[in-house]
């Protein structure tokens, strides 16, 4: 390799550190918003298991041996392993007869070859469109009660600021064990009684649980982005010092033969 030719590949390679730079930091941008939205759900989810716990009665036992799976994948890439250990656990775990909601467009490309899509969501790389969420939980909770699926189950990406993984999580039918019982549950009149008024807290139930579920996704997702970042501008800089102590030392050698001349 002459110098010219060294010269122009160094110049390359720096325009892609540039860029692999500001991908880094966009994604920490992007995680401090991610985190606060993980902690508001919690929020509103323990509230709202607070309310299932007065009314349900683990009274949901279902005939269909299907399960629905809903998994989070990403619609942009260069986020390291995050969609590749998502299809590893989901290829262990979905069997010959279950369906697969997706959201994110990597994961509608795969399993779309799987022949197993019931149905995909787009999913926006700036904000979570909270009308897909209500929607995919309607559709939902409404096959699970009419006994189309006897399972629904969730794939997303648990948060760690070093390593986020995948994780599956039972969605339907309602552990009651999550659940701290109420003293004063036998204080409550309900109208027009538990059955009915636990059908309609279904559907928002399992919203809460997907948007859960995909905003801990998002968070990880940008998480796994800039750790690929980070090692991509590692192995970069390693790259681009060998590719100067190269061109230095050609430099040097050519300086040193037209010196001789």
């Amino acid at each position: 390799m002459n110098l010219f030719t060294t010269k122009k590949k160094i110049a390359s390679i720096g325009k892609i550190r540039k860029i692999t730079e500001t991908m880094k930091i966009i994604a920490i941008s992007k995680i401090s918003k991610a985190k606060s939205s993980v902690a508001t759900v919690s929020d509103f989810q323990k509230e709202l298991y607070d309310t299932i716990s007065i009314i349900n009665d683990n009274d949901q036992n279902k005939k269909n041996d299907k399960t629905l799976w809903i998994i989070f994948t990403t619609t942009m890439g260069m986020a390291g392993a995050f969609n590749l250990n998502t299809y590893r656990l989901a290829n262990i775990n979905i069997n010959t007869q279950d369906q697969v909601i997706v959201f994110g467009e990597k994961g509608f490309r795969y399993f779309s070859k799987k022949n197993k899509l019931l149905k995909y969501f787009k999913l926006g790389d700036k904000n979570i469109e909270f009308f897909n969420v209500k929607y995919a939980g309607d559709y939902v909770a409404r096959l699970y009660l009419e006994n189309k699926f006897g399972n629904v189950k969730m794939i997303y990406t648990k948060y760690s600021n070093s390593q986020p993984a995948p994780v599956v999580t039972n969605i339907l039918p309602i552990d009651g064990t999550i659940f701290v019982k109420q003293t004063q549950a036998n204080t409550f009149t309900f109208e027009p009684n538990k059955k009915e008024i636990m059908h309609n807290l279904t559907s928002l139930y399992v919203e809460s649980m997907i948007y859960a579920g995909l905003v801990e996704s998002k968070l990880s997702e940008q998480t796994s982005r800039k750790n690929a970042m980070i090692q991509a501008n590692d192995n970069i800089d390693d790259m681009l010092g060998n590719l100067r102590i190269q061109y230095n030392k050609k430099r040097q050698e050519k300086i040193t033969q037209e010196v001789r001349r």
